[in-house]
Parts: C-alpha cells; sequence; structure tokens
C-alpha cells in the first residue's frame, strides 16, 4: 500500500472538542507523525 499525503494548505487554526476511539486516534496520531516527517510541520 501507498500513502500519497499532499502538503496541506496554511489555514487559520480552530479549536475543537471531539471523542473517537482509541483505534482512529492511533491513526490519527500515525497520519500526524507521517506529515511531520515528510514535511517538517504539524
Amino acid at each position: 500500500m501507498t500513502l500519497r499525503l499532499d502538503r496541506l494548505p496554511d489555514r487559520t487554526p480552530v479549536r475543537m472538542s471531539l471523542s473517537v476511539d482509541p483505534e482512529l486516534a492511533s491513526a490519527l496520531s500515525d497520519y500526524a507523525e507521517i506529515y511531520r516527517q515528510t514535511y517538517g510541520a504539524e
């Protein structure tokens, strides 16, 4: 499987609260780390 991550456009942050199951939380954390490694930005 190949994962292609395009650079996200700059946007003004918005604070939100939501609840997700542990599996989705882990997947989002993995995505954030791969994005950080690829583009050097969070």
